[in-house]
């Protein structure tokens, strides 16, 4: 109802642009959302590729330490199987590594009693030592000089962890970090520990561990920047805080119990918000079974950023593009509506002015304005012509009236109803002739669209037979493609055995480098008694001395070689059960192609039965429409011998009416009294004179 009071060129504007806003509305929304779903996911995908290698940064400073406390634990169960325990020996093996690693605070040992060389009662309160004389020593660096002192507190859980822990796992460990004075400066720091196995890793003997400074990794993780707007935090295996960018939180437990627990599992563990996304990569330092997690911050803002860009750019050119479409359709609607205006005006001027028909629509263009002002003109040029004729017909009028009051009053009634009977009987002639005509016309009609339904029935048969064929070339390809995969599955197969062949390999070297570790450290401690028995021989035993110095040291880099050996071995291992698993997910993949082409072979050959039923019905319809079509020409020709019959008909009517009009002349002539024909002609010479000629 509202529209329908507009203008013309209102309701073009008002419809079109209500299409045009809906429309940039509806792609603005969609790009807004398909951005900020694209920058999520690359945001997500970038920010766990940076966990990840910097994950791994951290996990490779950590696992330096933990390599070398693996190695002296390993020296000492040497020692411990050929009952070669020299308790100073070990005490200047310990020495020797702190020395030789800065970054360590402290490096020592705790023994199960008697379990060294079932010596403990000769070293009670001995210095280095407590009443229970058991092998602690605690090599450590408080005042910037390495110094010896025992541990405490080794058999009291929570202060005793260090020692308790990896007894009661036979496993690595790294404990939660906590503060330690260095020359009178509080330094965050954390032990790696490591278990003294014996009789072939069944018999627990003791621990060998090193407290590290954090203050390295603290720094690392500070430089830490994701998306430029980022942070980075650790967080150790109970949720603590090891570095955060607010020094305030360090040594803070997390709230969220739920990251604490994936972190625990050495899980991977998201968060996100409108403000943040925020994620945990897990790390694993060397053996331990309590893994630390990198945390990784990232401001949502930053993430929309680029789409809330898009999003705004986007507002911007719609808003453009609506005005200029706005001002175009302003513009066309206007030159379509003209005309229109025109011709209202016109019309208006004609049926409430002075009936001026001299005026005409100036034609300005060919399309249907144009041709709507033409048609126009000419209609009222038609008119001008008419009234210009009733006027000529009027003014005749008057003498033809005289003429006929003669005979006004002679045989009215009976001219009037043999002319009236006559009229009908022709009018019915005529009618039936016509009637006939349309119905044989109709029939004609529906012959043609019958005859065509037939051809197309025709094509349509041979297009399912086409269909048929294709759909059973479809079920044959299904079938070759089921081979193909089945070859492909067995490929797969043969791959699969080869890389867990190179992963058994792979572990057969790792006992390789396991057996150079031991010759290396049976090497270490060699050359260690070496330089110990040189020492006592003094000045004849110096040159010995250098040569067990130099033995040391190659043995020290054969250690260092093997370590290394040892972790290529164990990555390539990983490696190997990666592609295992990647393998048996392809095979996994195949099986289910091979189904799925299983079914689309069963869907063709449904498709070539149905098809074939298809066609079997288009070859019955189509001998049902030759025959509907023969039987429309029986029609035709029956239908056409009815029009004849019916215009033989009407042609005699006529001329029983022309007999009739030929006696009845003078009641023809007198059926219109001269007084009508007086006011017909008076009416007619008022009525034309309201229009301007």
């Amino acid at each position: 109802m509202f529209l329908r009071d507009l203008r013309i060129r209102n309701k073009i504007l008002l419809s079109t642009g209500l299409v045009v806003v809906l429309s940039f509305v509806c792609v603005i929304f969609l790009v807004s959302l398909r951005s900020v779903e694209m920058a999520k996911t690359s945001s997500f995908e970038m920010a766990s590729h940076m966990a990840d290698e910097y994950s791994n940064q951290v996990k490779n400073e950590l696992n330096v330490p933990m390599d070398t406390v693996r190695t002296l634990a390993s020296s000492f169960e040497g020692m411990k199987e050929t009952n070669n325990t020299n308790r100073t020996t070990m005490n200047a093996m310990i020495v020797n590594v702190l020395q030789g690693n800065p970054s360590f605070l402290a490096n020592w040992s705790v023994w199960e009693p008697n379990a060294l060389d079932g010596n403990d009662a000769n070293y009670e309160n001995q210095p280095g030592y407590d009443a229970t004389g058991r092998f602690i020593p605690y090599w450590n660096r408080g005042n910037g000089n390495i110094k010896l002192a025992p541990l405490t507190g080794y058999d009291t859980p929570g202060a005793g962890d260090y020692y308790l822990i990896p007894k009661k796992t036979h496993k690595e460990t790294i404990l939660d970090p906590l503060s330690y004075k260095v020359n009178g400066k509080d330094v965050l720091m954390t032990s790696l520990v490591a278990p003294i196995m014996v009789n072939n890793n069944s018999t627990f003997v003791g621990v060998v561990g090193a407290d590290i400074a954090l203050d390295t990794i603290q720094k690392m993780i500070s430089n830490i920047k994701p998306l430029n707007t980022g942070y980075a935090c650790l967080v150790s295996n109970n949720g603590k805080y090891v570095s955060n960018p607010d020094s305030k939180e360090i040594g803070k437990v997390l709230d969220n119990q739920a990251v604490i627990a994936s972190i625990k599992n050495g899980k991977t563990y998201t968060l996100s918000n409108n403000e943040y996304y925020r994620l945990y990569e897990p790390i694993t330092i060397g053996h331990t079974t309590t893994p630390w997690s990198l945390e990784i911050t990232v401001p949502m803002a930053t993430i929309l950023a680029q789409a809330n860009a898009i999003r705004n750019f986007s507002i911007i050119v719609a808003l453009i593009a609506i005005l200029v479409i706005g001002l175009v359709i302003y513009l066309v609607s206007g030159g379509i509506t003209k005309p229109i205006i025109q011709t209202t005006e016109v019309l208006k001027d004609i049926s409430q002015g002075d009936g001026d028909l001299t005026k005409r629509l100036n034609v300005v263009s060919n399309d249907e304005v144009g041709k709507l002002a033409q048609h126009f003109n000419r209609f009222i040029g038609d008119i001008h012509s008419i009234v210009k004729e009733v006027t000529d017909t009027a003014s005749t009028l008057g003498a033809t009236s005289e003429e006929l009051s003669a005979a006004a009053q002679e045989a009215t009634v009976t001219s009037e109803q043999v002319a009236g009977t006559l009229g009908q009987l022709a009018s019915g002639a005529t009618e039936q002739a016509r009637t006939v005509e349309e119905i044989s016309e109709v029939i004609k009609r529906l012959a043609v669209h019958t005859q065509q339904v037939a051809e197309n029935a025709e094509i349509a048969s041979s297009s399912g037979n086409k269909a048929a064929l294709a759909a059973e070339t479809g079920a044959l390809q299904a079938e070759d493609a089921v081979q193909k995969i089945g070859e492909i599955s067995k490929i797969t197969d043969q791959t699969a055995e080869v890389i867990a062949q190179l992963g058994d390999q792979s572990s057969q070297i790792g006992q390789i480098v396991d057996v150079i570790t031991g010759i290396a450290s049976q090497t270490n401690l060699l050359a260690l008694n070496a330089a110990i028995e040189a020492a006592r021989a003094g000045e004849q035993g110096r040159g010995f001395a250098v040569v067990a110095e130099e033995v040391r040291k190659l043995a020290e880099q054969s250690s260092t070689s093997a370590a290394q050996i040892s972790t290529l071995i164990s990555n390539i291992q990983n490696e190997a059960k990666s592609a295992v698993g990647i393998m048996e997910k392809g095979k996994a993949e195949v099986a289910a192609g091979v189904e799925t082409v299983n079914l689309a072979g069963n869907s063709f050959k449904a498709i070539v039965t149905e098809v074939k039923t298809v066609v079997e019905q288009i070859h019955q319809v189509t001998e049902a429409t030759k025959q509907i079509a023969e039987g429309s020409s029986q029609a035709v020709k029956s239908v056409e011998n009815i029009g004849v019959i019916a215009e033989e008909a009407a042609a005699n009517t006529q001329e029983v009416s022309a007999s009739s009009e030929e006696q009845s002349a003078t009641m023809t002539s007198v059926s219109q009294s001269a007084e009508s024909l007086a006011k017909i002609g008076e009416t007619l010479t008022q009525l034309v004179g309201k229009f301007k000629l």
